[in-house]
């Protein structure tokens, strides 16, 4: 089932969000933003944003970043999964169109700010991590924002997403990391979604609240913009705990 909420009040057309191709792209380059390795830690955990590279051949398409991705060893996870929009436009169209800008500000705006939930300082190491605060309740954010300094991270570093693209996050926080043998205040971070996205919390607990990802995809914008729309079924994950997006289940039932 969907995440639910109101339709948003979008300026774009039905006409243009039908051409508008939502899902996911598995990342292959991140950037590694903190690592365990300097607190001398038992326990192993890296952090990493992704490396998003555009090109002229992608202008009609974006990749969002929506969150950090958590690796119990020191290098970045093997599925890293950002955000995509894609525009059905003519190869010879330079310039993508309007209705491309429209729906990220509409369906993908950047938080109001953020807010730091949790931190490990040391002499040797010190890790910060965000939680970007939506602009309304009918947007969520997927993912966390983590940094080695006290310096909030800029509010374009990634994008909530309104909850009617999203579903209930289907497995519950998986244990990445906590610090039980260190000093200083408790902490873990866990693996909350198919996008392994990384969440932050003060203690040794599971992180409480509501966790999302992404409905099966791809979809057409248009159909999420009806409220009355019927329930897209929820995205089914591969064997590796990746996503599999719509397609791929499509070309498996055949093959079957």
């Amino acid at each position: 089932p969907r995440a639910g909420g109101m339709a948003p009040h979008t300026r774009v057309l039905e006409e243009d969000a039908a051409r508008l191709r939502v899902g996911m792209n598995e990342e292959s380059h991140a950037h590694l933003e903190w690592s365990s390795k300097e607190l001398n830690a038992a326990k192993t955990l890296s952090l990493w944003s992704p490396d998003i590279k555009t090109d002229f051949f992608s202008r009609h398409s974006v990749r969002l970043a929506v969150g950090h991705f958590g690796s119990k060893t020191y290098g970045a996870p093997p599925h890293m999964y950002t955000l995509q929009i894609e525009e059905d436009a003519p190869w010879h169209q330079f310039h993508r169109g309007k209705a491309l800008d429209m729906a990220l500000a509409d369906y993908a705006p950047h938080p109001k700010f953020f807010k730091c939930v949790w931190q490990k300082i040391s002499a040797t190491s010190s890790l910060f991590c965000w939680v970007g605060v939506p602009p309304s309740d009918e947007f969520a954010a997927l993912g966390m924002v983590f940094t080695a300094t006290a310096e909030g991270p800029p509010l374009t570093s990634v994008r909530c997403v309104h909850k009617r693209l999203l579903q209930p996050a289907r497995k519950p926080p998986e244990l990445l990391w906590d610090d039980k043998e260190l000093a200083g205040r408790a902490g873990s971070v866990w693996r909350i979604n198919n996008m392994s996205l990384a969440w932050a919390t003060p203690g040794w607990d599971a992180p409480k609240g509501e966790f999302y990802e992404l409905i099966e995809w791809p979809f057409k914008l248009s159909e999420v913009m009806d409220t009355a729309a019927s329930a897209v079924p929820a995205a089914l994950p591969s064997p590796d705990g990746a996503c599999t997006p719509r397609d791929a289940i499509s070309e498996s039932s055949r093959a079957s």
